[in-house]
């Protein structure tokens, strides 16, 4: 079965990270999983992935095995087994610039300060490419970047983050559709 889309989430792997700010892609990822019942545990590219049929496509989805900042080194090598190009992917990622819970779609540009979509425009040579900004919250004045990212949801959060991962999972579906 050729591979006409690839969904990938960012995350980090690990069980360190499971439940990390960092890894809205993942859980979104994990969402599409049991909604479509495709099973994302194949080993491909530096990457788990899951493949099957959705609406009429055949669908790869993608869970980098590399750490955020490397995650263009398994998409570039995910693209080039599947020979697809960037125009037949969504990248599903984390962005805190955007209130926890709600959702962006964008379609190309730069990496607004994110490495895994840094690292994926630096790999693929371009940056003309889908994305579902997944909102985790604006980081606490005085907190590191990289701490709040990396840093568990708290209290209610987890509840308002399993909203965003729901709205990214239909924007995903969306995407899919308009995309065929």
């Amino acid at each position: 079965m050729g591979i006409s889309k690839v969904i990938v989430g960012l995350g980090n792997p690990g069980p360190e990270y499971e439940l990390t700010r960092h890894n809205l892609g993942f859980w979104t990822v994990d969402r599409l999983s049991g909604m479509w019942r495709i099973p994302v545990e194949k080993t491909a590219a530096r990457s788990l992935v899951g493949y099957g049929s959705v609406r009429g496509n055949n669908v790869a989805l993608v869970k980098p095995k590399t750490y955020m900042n490397e995650s263009g080194r398994a998409v570039r090598a995910l693209l080039g087994s599947e020979g697809i190009g960037p125009e037949d992917i969504l990248v599903l990622h984390d962005d805190m610039d955007i209130a926890l819970g709600r959702v962006k779609f964008k379609s190309a540009g730069g990496d607004a300060g994110h490495n895994g979509i840094g690292s994926i425009i630096e790999y693929l040579g371009t940056d003309d490419f889908d994305r579902v900004r997944i909102g985790l919250g604006v980081r606490p004045r005085g907190v590191d970047g990289a701490d709040w990212v990396l840093s568990p949801f708290l209290g209610d959060e987890l509840e308002m983050a399993k909203t965003g991962v729901q709205e990214a999972a239909d924007r995903a579906v969306e995407w899919l559709v308009r995309r065929k």
